[in-house]
């Protein structure tokens, strides 16, 4: 997205230095922000390797949104927002098809289009708004074309193998608010954020192509492919919350352009570093250590980044409440939730919108209960079962079962279990 000239000569350039200056006249020149050239260098990869594996079969996409009144602000942004995501997606050499001609609608000539269109298509993006639950469930006689597509989607769904719904959910509160069921209870990707757009178009772009996935053959290569990008991204989103919260009050900068000028600016390095020793802290379980690094570096608490924990699981775009939120860490999450609640308030339900919907979840689940109970369940098994057992198989089960799923649990569990001073007498409870 370019910066106009005319918003160029309202900035207050004066507080800004000859770097930052020399970059909004990039800007200005390039019309392309760092997120999108980074986004562009990871598509460009992905349709390489895509191309290196002689795939061939690439997905038809239709799009499907509920169509807002006539002139208004909120069908400006939609479609705005939509033709982006066409046109990203057509990067990769995707077919992708979006009716955004208002003049056909309700017509026979236009019904007639879209079946052929649905038809002809195999991924169909349903793009979640609280007008397109309304539409898709409409049963008045003259029914609305949102209803339409929808049922003809859903026949195609269950007559036609290799079929794939994509809920994109771009407005409302909730999942029910804004797709039928059952598309509401199902995976969804979260494009209401837009700081997230991106990342949440890579995970699209996994989604559609199964030889992406965990299970693919490329699976690692797109891994690697999305990492890359996750880091460059993540520099760019330090820079960003770096730089609003110690800038923001020293330079002049009009409201609209604060999200392009501050990818501009690039903060030291040394604070990047910063965020990196918090996080791994806060992954390693050192409480006292995060809490001395925050009393100096308040805005840590903010960033969001990269981050591999000592069972080798790697995290991408998440905070250090969410991560221990995510981990159980009970003692760790409570001590960031309070430092939030007292200096940036408004955070707290931003960053917690993501811990069942962030793009860790796919992979590690929405928290670690799961690791914790499959510990406490090879345990019993081991308890119940030793004195029966010969001693090699007592052996097997404690290195091979107990020991990896020991291994498997964050390392604030690691450092209850070592902890000289409590007990394992003292029975807390398996969350504690």
């Amino acid at each position: 997205m370019a910066i106009s000239r005319e918003e160029v000569c309202s900035l207050h350039l004066r507080n800004l230095s000859l770097p930052q200056k020399a970059y909004v006249q990039l800007l200005l020149e390039e019309g392309i922000s760092p997120r999108e050239h980074a986004f562009q260098s990871c598509l460009s990869s992905i349709s390489s390797l895509l191309t290196q594996y002689h795939v061939t079969n690439h997905p038809r996409i239709f799009i499907s949104y509920a169509w807002e009144a006539e002139g208004s602000n909120e069908l400006r942004e939609l479609q705005d927002f939509l033709k982006r995501f066409k046109a990203d997606l057509e990067l990769l050499g995707l077919s992708v098809f979006l009716d955004l001609n208002g003049g056909m609608v309700g017509t026979d000539e236009f019904r007639e289009r879209m079946r052929a269109e649905i038809q002809a298509r195999n991924y169909f993006v349903l793009t979640g708004t609280p007008l397109y639950k309304q539409k898709a469930l409409d049963n008045v006689p003259r029914r609305d074309n949102v209803a339409f597509e929808y049922d003809l989607i859903k026949t195609k769904r269950q007559n036609e193998e290799g079929v794939m719904l994509l809920p994109i959910w771009w407005r409302g509160n909730t999942r029910a608010e804004v797709f039928p069921a059952p598309v509401a209870e199902g995976p969804i990707l979260d494009f209401k954020n837009s700081q997230n757009y991106y990342t949440r178009l890579v995970d699209l772009v996994q989604h559609i192509y199964p030889i992406l996935a965990p299970d693919g053959e490329l699976f690692q290569r797109f891994r690697e492919l999305s990492n890359i990008f996750e880091n460059r991204l993540r520099a760019l989103e330090t820079r960003q919350q770096y730089l609003l919260v110690q800038f923001k009050a020293e330079t002049a900068i009009p409201a609209a352009l604060e999200p392009m000028l501050v990818q501009s600016l690039v903060p030291p390095q040394e604070k990047q570093d910063l965020f990196s020793s918090f996080l791994l802290h806060v992954v390693k379980g050192e409480q006292k250590d995060a809490e001395v690094m925050l009393k100096t570096n308040k805005e840590l608490v903010l960033f969001a980044g990269h981050v591999t924990d000592l069972s080798g699981r790697t995290f991408q775009n998440i905070t250090a409440f969410q991560y221990a939120v995510w981990a159980l860490d009970w003692h760790m999450w409570q001590m960031l939730l309070r430092f939030l609640e007292q200096h940036y308030p408004e955070e707290v339900l931003k960053q917690a919108t993501q811990f069942e919907i962030g793009n860790w979840v796919r992979e590690h689940k929405v928290h670690a209960a799961h690791l914790l109970k499959n510990l406490a369940k090879q345990l019993l098994v081991y308890i119940h079962n030793n004195r029966s057992w010969s001693p090699q198989a007592r052996i097997d089960h404690w290195i091979q079962k107990v020991g990896k799923a020991q291994r498997a649990v964050p390392a604030h569990v690691i450092n209850e279990y070592c902890n000289p001073t409590d007990s394992f007498n003292s029975s807390p409870s398996l969350f504690q």
